[in-house]
């Protein structure tokens, strides 16, 4: 891997640029052991992010890299010093590349946050999936997406609130009675609590479907508390309340039809991907005409009743 990354330096001395010094480091050439290990960019992030690595020691890069996978666990994070490292590592290229090639790189001071965010995600899916395969007491049940019965469309809604990194996301996927895709939508919003951000989807999802002429929907989401404020009375008080009276009073009046519907997340597997690119991207909103990069194959699974599997205790 480190013989195929290439530093200003190295691009220099093949004659693809002019400029081998590091953009960030005054007078000090931009090569591979630069940029991952005394570059001021990866240096804040080694320091903040945990694992003791050490980014002074000698013997290249390749014999770095090396003792560093190997490391064990660390009590800073709760995961193997291998994965702290690994995972900084992929990071730093990525974020180098971004602002190389002029795309938008993260804020240098969230980025410590945003690795200890990924690891914690890693580390949980690693451990739940642990815990099912050590133990008898689960079963797995496929789970597939559906679409409306009584509705001429569906509207798949999903929201992220990721607080280590104060950032949010939501999405919405508007599908035909075959399943498939006629339109989308991704945005960035202020982050809040998760619940929020899921009725704020929701409402602006409506909205969203309402201006593109659309009468009848079904709107499915894997937010089980927010769709029994929906269908059910509640003594809910604040913002969220306020949206939901809204939904309630104003916008399901406008509608021949709309219903509500609670899903599971394999079956809102669509949505939920499209809001990872809402959480990151620039613009405030999109709409999105066709399926984004990566969008097409899950839609086409959803409409061909491809299954994914939740596994569910038994009690």
């Amino acid at each position: 891997m480190v013989s195929k990354q290439l530093g200003n330096a190295e691009r220099k001395r093949r004659g693809l640029t002019v400029d081998g010094n590091c953009l960030v480091c005054s007078g000090q050439e931009k090569t591979i052991e630069h940029i991952f290990k005394t570059c001021t960019k990866a240096t804040h992030v080694w320091n903040n992010i945990g694992g003791n690595v050490d980014t002074n020691t000698g013997g290249g890069m390749k014999d770095w890299i090396h003792t560093n996978l190997l490391q064990k666990r660390n009590n800073d994070i709760d995961g193997d010093r291998g994965v702290i490292f690994a995972t900084t590592y992929w990071w730093i290229w990525w974020w180098r590349n971004a602002m190389t090639f002029g795309m938008k790189e993260l804020d240098d001071r969230r980025k410590p946050c945003w690795i200890k965010e990924t690891l914690k995600e890693t580390n949980t899916a690693f451990v739940r999936q642990q815990m099912v395969s050590n133990s008898t007491n689960y079963t797995d049940h496929p789970l597939k997406w559906r679409m409306a019965q009584n509705c001429e469309w569906t509207l798949n809604v999903d929201g992220s609130c990721k607080s280590l990194i104060n950032k949010a996301g939501i999405s919405g996927i508007l599908r035909n009675r075959r399943g498939g895709w006629k339109g989308g939508f991704t945005a960035n919003v202020s982050p809040n609590c998760a619940t929020s951000v899921e009725v704020m989807v929701i409402a602006r999802g409506i909205e969203w479907a309402w201006e593109k002429g659309i009468k009848e929907l079904e709107v499915q989401t894997d937010a089980s508390e927010v769709i029994k404020w929906m269908t059910d009375y509640t003594s809910l008080r604040g913002p969220n309340r306020d949206i939901i009276d809204e939904i309630k009073h104003n916008w399901q009046r406008k509608f021949t039809r709309i219903e509500f519907k609670n899903i599971f997340r394999e079956q809102n597997f669509a949505a939920d991907c499209l809001t990872k690119i809402g959480t990151f991207q620039e613009a405030n909103w999109i709409d999105h005409e066709d399926p984004p990069p990566g969008m097409d194959d899950i839609i086409a699974n959803d409409m061909m009743g491809a299954t994914r599997v939740r596994r569910v205790h038994l009690s």
